[in-house]
């Protein structure tokens, strides 16, 4: 096997791995393979937005990694908070420009971070790390790239995945209480409004979630003990 024929394995199997994983799963899983993959990469960091737009670090290979995705947030401004925002960049040397705090603290002197994009979402961002200056040639930039595709459409599916279990949770929820509604109304001649009510009070003082109690009435047939309508 010729080595220009590794990486495209290496992307083949991770490919695979992906697709089953959840967004943490993900995270940790193309941050392990980075080192290994991206020529000069020694060290990874992912972090994610999350739903409100806030920035979340995923995972990382090493403490030094998260400290630098860290000190980044702290000040706001870093080469991770730019592919974050849609810009891949290459720091070449940290002390030669404002990375100098980063390159003190943590021993990095040469960084790259490319953004994950799935489609038109920014979902978060990949920094890759080396404690030598000039570290990640046009190589590496492509390499990173690559994973960085391969990261976003595995997190996009994650997602997708994640809202149809909600979404299917939210549908079995809502047939349950119905029938349960059913069996209230029936046997208490009450209005919809008031079964709910006197579902909701239930789950409420025996620290239930509403479904729950809404299942043991349609299993048992039988309106909560005690439940009594205001």
């Amino acid at each position: 096997m010729g080595a220009d024929e590794e990486p495209a394995e290496v992307f083949a199997d991770l490919a695979r791995d992906l697709c089953t994983l959840g967004a943490d799963g993900v995270a940790r899983r193309v941050t392990a393979v980075a080192p290994g993959l991206v020529p000069g990469c020694e060290d990874a960091a992912i972090c994610l937005l999350d739903r409100h737009g806030g920035v979340v670090p995923a995972a990382a290979t090493s403490e030094r990694a998260a400290l630098a995705d860290r000190l980044q947030h702290e000040a706001g401004e870093g080469l991770c908070l730019t592919a974050i925002r849609g810009v891949a960049r290459t720091a070449p040397d940290l002390l030669g420009n404002d990375g100098g705090p980063i390159a003190e603290a943590t021993g990095i002197r040469c960084m790259l971070g490319v953004p994950l994009v799935a489609g038109t979402d920014l979902l978060g961002a990949l920094t890759l790390s080396c404690g030598t200056p000039y570290a990640f040639d046009a190589r590496a930039v492509t390499t990173a790239r690559i994973l960085a595709s391969h990261a976003a459409v595995a997190l996009a599916g994650a997602a997708a995945r994640r809202r149809g279990a909600e979404l299917a949770e939210a549908l079995q929820s809502s047939r349950v209480i119905g029938m349960a509604l059913g069996v209230v109304m029936a046997q208490r001649r009450l209005t919809p409004e008031q079964a709910f009510d006197l579902l909701r009070r239930a789950s409420q003082r025996q620290g239930r979630k509403v479904r729950e109690v809404a299942a043991d009435v349609v299993e048992t047939g039988q309106v909560p003990v005690g439940a009594r309508v205001r």
